[in-house]
């Protein structure tokens, strides 16, 4: 499955303990791709952190 759409981004995550402040997923830009679910009619947004 290809993505419509890549880019990089800042990428923030809830933080677990409070469940209202944001911390970044990262210090740095992280590649960010959308893709199109024909299944479930809707997009998913994948940020995948780390080397492959």
């Amino acid at each position: 499955e290809q993505p419509i759409f890549t880019t990089r981004a800042h990428v923030f995550q809830i933080d677990p303990s409070t469940k209202k402040n944001w911390v970044p997923a990262s210090k740095q830009a992280v590649t960010v791709s959308y893709f199109y679910d024909s299944t479930r009619n809707s997009y998913r947004i994948i940020s995948v952190d780390g080397v492959k």
